[in-house]
């Protein structure tokens, strides 16, 4: 039987199950061996984690180590019960005798299988109904627990656990069977009976290859009135999976089938050297002044080290504890104060020390787990790590005896040390035990000094509730603290590379000192500072006051003076001036000396400007600037100072100058201290020239038709702009050649002239409105033709004349020509074909229709026989004779008539019946119309033109027909039968 089932995390093909997929979070792709270890989250939850670094759900990348790792989830199992039970067959099957309560010695699996993400290739069989991957797993007498529980057997897998009996008889087998890689390990209970029932189980467990998939087969599991289990649980008893209704219950069952699924994940994660280099926080810049009369100082520092890695921090009591009991759940039964580590430290955590009292013996712990929460606001938040401390770590020392309870303290010294650095946590403390509930409590104990781990006053005070307590918590020589640290290296190696040693004497001025940490994997981090000394005493000028220094114009360069000093000897003053100094008046310039060791003396000294000297100009007379429109800029002359050396003169003209005649222009030179000399210059404009045209000769404008505007010409003149006119008369439209003057004009009168030619020739033939004129189609004749049109370039009058004589009786090419007023031609031609009239006709039976049907068509039906006579009313476009004969028909269309080959209508084919095989009456007739004839056949009506007007049949006898419908007049009646034709006249009156 096969089953899909598509509510389950796989797909089930007979019995066997594909792995459900499942995954992880929280691993990223890298880390370096100094990152914190990160918390994994597995989904769907209730899984495990397995590879390098791994520890419960936490990955420690220092403990994985440097290379490329593949982290596994295996996840929750999926319990299937809608499979087909099929228990496997055993050919050689491996029997084992087990006594009551008895757990059996190690077997082989046969192949490697994972469980609960660990990798087992052996396991035991225990009396009771189960196997286990634990040899300290015990029998698990004398009742199934409920799964999961801390509490042995662990790491088992239930067919049918109780308490069984198979001295009472009944077989236990196991055996690998199939071929690699899809062997099953099969796991035989057979008839063992219960104690003290001696109700037989027939059970069996499959543990398939490659899948990790277990499957339990079960003939039969009668209850006894016992708790029964059927699941299986991992191997510290925090994860199972029990069948519903199975787990410790009073259950029974027969050909059942169970089938547990795993689902599995797997990343891949990188880890790279230390990376991070130490942290040094060394000292700052120190400044110090040596003392009077000396030239150095000592200087004392504090030289950058690592903090004492024995190092104890004590929780403090506050409201916040959460004082518990031991316990076998999960939570953490004690809650420390928030525990602090400082911004730069990291702390590695190997000892714990706290108190409680008990009512029992504290060897009734098997072990403690220490929970490390990162702080979410005084409450545990996310799991830092979780550390197992076994009994063998712990120290149970008895205290007193207070309030009827015995107070113990208890030392934990932790297998694997929790490493912290700077951030805030939240520790709990878990015991692990087998007795009731209330059997621990922890309570406050007062404190001794933070930093030791000594204690006082064991014996109190307690106070009423019981509600708090304190720890401590022991760094006994990993990370550390103090201004060298390193996310890695307990302590980094520290060399100084530069300035001199804490204590030494510091020359004046600056010394750098740095400091060089080197941690473990070679990363380096540096540290400077500066030492800086200074000087006491100041600088002693030489001069006790500075002399004024007087100039007319400048000063270019000073005479230094100089002063004296304790420890620099001559020191030569800086100024403060800008050089030169040339400004008029009094300058004040400051003198400093500086010893370079932080000290300066100053001194002023006075710089006297004043100049009282005019420039004289470098030529006597300057000579008459002419020009004969305008003079747009002029050359400025020059005088020569005893101070500002060349001055160039500035005028007090308007440029450009126009007016005509003479302009004085006046220059002055300006020293610029107040001393200014002048000079005149005389300016003279006279303009004689007339405008020259741009083009020496203007082009030839030439035009089909008409000029209605010209494009005007220029000319250029020495001063003004030029006026532009001429003599046309504007439209020009005569054809030939017109001459049209230019006249130039400028500001002053001066004028020129030019001639320019216009000529006219209209050459440009009609256009014809339409490309291409339409066919004419006519039949018989044409009469009139429509007369097309042609535009003109110059839109003058266009004659339009053809060769067509009207009417047109053939098929003829018409050509039309238009002609404009200047004689320019075209031409275009248009077909025109003339069709005869259609006088063909057409035969059905003894019908003759002519084959024109065109709406404006008359027809006339001829006897040829007698003269081509016309038959009278034979008007239709179809004849139907009643005698033999030829007969043709005349069609006529507008103005043409034409006439059909005659055509012979044959009655003698057909015989023709006496009339005493028809008999109609009454004849003339109104409404009703009697026919008797002896034989029966088709009777047709005929008006005068011919027409087929009704057909009906026939039957010997008397018929009667209805010809209200019919209009009064003379019908032609002929009845055909199988032996012949006979016609009669019938008429039709209404009146």
């Amino acid at each position: 039987m096969k089953k899909i089932l598509l509510s389950f995390a796989g797909v089930v093909i007979g019995n066997l199950w594909l792995s459900a997929q499942c995954s992880f979070t929280g691993l990223n792709a890298t880390y370096s061996t100094c990152d914190p270890q990160a918390t994994l989250t597995g989904n769907p939850a209730g899984g495990g984690f397995s590879g390098p670094g791994i520890t419960g759900n936490n990955f420690n990348p220092g403990a994985a180590g440097i290379g490329t790792h593949t982290i596994s989830y295996f996840g929750a199992y999926t319990v299937n019960q809608f499979g087909t039970y099929a228990p496997a067959t055993q050919s050689t099957p491996n029997f084992i005798t087990l006594s009551d309560d008895q757990l059996s010695g190690i077997l082989p699996i046969g192949f490697s299988f994972i469980f609960y993400g660990n990798t087992y290739t052996s396991f035991y069989i225990s009396s009771n109904g189960f196997i286990s991957f634990d040899a300290a797993a015990g029998s698990g007498c004398c009742s199934g627990q409920f799964l999961p529980d801390i509490n042995q057997p662990n790491n088992i897998i239930a067919c049918a656990w109780e308490d069984l009996y198979p001295p009472a008889g009944g077989t236990i087998s196991y055996s690998t069977i199939g071929t690699a890689p899809n062997r099953i390990l099969v796991v035989r209970y057979s008839n063992i009976p219960h104690y003290t029932s001696g109700n037989l189980v027939s059970s069996q467990i499959q543990l398939y290859e490659g899948s990790n998939i277990i499957e339990i087969h079960t003939a039969s599991m009668p209850s006894d009135g016992g708790s029964h289990t059927m699941g299986i649980e991992n191997a510290n008893g925090t994860l199972a999976a029990a069948v519903p209704g199975r787990n410790s219950a009073n259950w029974s069952v027969s050909n059942d089938y169970v089938q547990f699924v795993p689902c599995s994940s797997s990343q891949t994660v990188t880890i790279t050297a230390d990376l991070v280099p130490p942290t040094i926080n060394g000292p700052a810049d120190i400044t110090v002044s040596a003392a009077p009369g000396t030239c150095g100082a000592a200087v004392t520092y504090t030289v950058p080290s690592c903090a004492n890695n024995a190092e104890v921090y004590v929780s403090q009591p506050s409201v916040d504890h959460v004082d518990g009991n031991a316990s076998n759940t999960l939570f953490p039964n004690v809650v420390a104060d928030d525990i602090v580590i400082p911004g730069g430290d990291c702390w590695s955590i190997n000892r714990i020390t706290t108190t409680f009292w008990m009512s029992g013996v504290p060897n009734d712990a098997t072990g403690f787990n220490i929970l490390m929460y990162n702080d979410a606001a005084g409450m545990p938040g996310t799991l830092n790590s979780t550390v197992l401390v076994p009994a063998a770590n712990i120290t149970p020392t008895f205290i007193t005896n207070t309030l009827g309870y015995n107070v113990y303290q208890l030392v934990m010294t932790l297998p694997t040390s929790i490493d912290l650095c700077s951030g805030t946590y939240w520790i709990g403390i878990q015991a692990i035990n087998t007795e009731s509930a209330y059997d621990y409590y922890w309570e406050y104990m007062s404190p001794g000094t933070a930093g030791s781990p000594a204690y006082e006053n064991f014996l109190g005070p307690w106070n009423s509730l019981g509600r708090s307590y304190t720890m401590i918590l022991e760094n006994t020589g990993g990370l550390g603290g103090g201004d060298l640290t390193d996310n890695c290296t307990a302590c980094p190696t520290l060399t100084q590379t530069a300035g001199l040693a804490s204590g030494a004497t510091f020359p004046l001025g600056t010394t750098t000192v740095t400091f060089q940490a080197q941690d473990a994997a070679g990363n380096i981090a540096t540290h400077s500072f500066n030492v800086i000394v200074t000087e006491s005493d100041n600088p002693v000028p030489v001069l006790a006051s500075l002399p004024d220094l007087n100039a007319q114009c400048e000063v270019t360069a000073f005479t230094a003076p100089t002063a004296t000093d304790l420890c620099a000897g001559t020191i030569t003053g800086t100024h403060n001036a800008t050089l030169p100094i040339s400004g008029q008046g009094t300058t004040v310039i400051t003198w400093t000396y500086d010893d370079g060791n932080g000290n300066t003396t100053t001194q002023t000294q006075n710089v006297v400007i004043d100049d009282v000297t005019a420039p004289v100009p470098n030529i006597s007379q300057l000579a008459n600037v002419t020009g004969e429109c305008a003079v747009n800029s002029l050359i400025a002359p020059t005088a020569l100072d005893n101070c500002a050396g060349t001055v160039t003169g500035t005028h007090n003209a308007a440029l450009p100058i126009t007016a005509p005649g003479t302009t004085i222009v006046t220059w002055s030179f300006d020293d610029g201290n107040g001393n200014i000399s002048t000079q005149t210059q005389n300016v003279i404009i006279a303009d004689t020239e007339a405008p020259v045209p741009t083009s020496a000769i203007l082009p030839i404008v030439t035009s089909e038709c008409e000029i209605v505007s010209l494009t005007e010409p220029s000319a250029v003149d020495n001063c003004s702009a030029v006026t532009v006119t001429n003599n046309a008369t504007l439209p020009i439209n005569t054809q030939g050649n017109t001459v049209v003057t230019w006249t130039y004009t400028d500001a002053a009168g001066n004028f020129s002239t030019q001639t320019q030619s216009i000529v006219l020739q209209d050459l440009s033939e009609p256009t014809p409105v339409v490309a291409s004129l339409p066919n004419v189609e006519a039949t018989c004749e044409v009469t009139v033709l429509n007369v097309p049109t042609a535009s003109d370039n110059c839109n003058g009058p266009v004659a339009v004349s053809s060769d067509a004589v009207l009417p047109i009786l053939a098929d003829q090419t018409v050509t039309w020509t238009y002609t404009d007023e200047n004689g320019n031609t075209s031409t275009q031609t248009q077909q025109v074909t003339i069709i005869p009239v259609d006088a063909s006709v057409s035969v059905s039976g003894t019908t003759i229709t002519a084959n024109n049907t065109n709406s404006n068509s008359t027809y006339q039906w001829i006897d040829c026989d007698n003269g081509n006579s016309p038959i009278t009313g034979a008007t239709a476009s179809s004849y139907t004779p009643t005698t033999t004969g030829n007969y043709a028909v005349e069609v006529t269309e507008g103005s043409c008539t034409e006439v059909s080959e005659c055509t012979l209508i044959d009655f003698s084919g057909l015989t023709q019946l006496s009339s005493t095989f028809i008999h109609v009456y009454p004849n003339p007739a109104s409404s009703m119309l009697n026919i008797e004839t002896s034989v029966g056949g088709t009777l047709d009506f005929y008006d005068v033109s011919g027409k087929l007007i009704l057909t009906r049949n026939v039957h010997s006898g008397t018929n009667e027909l209805n010809v209200r419908t019919l209009a009064t007049g003379t019908y032609t009646v002929r009845l055909t039968t199988l032996d012949g034709v006979n016609v009669v006249r019938v008429v039709i009156d209404r009146q």
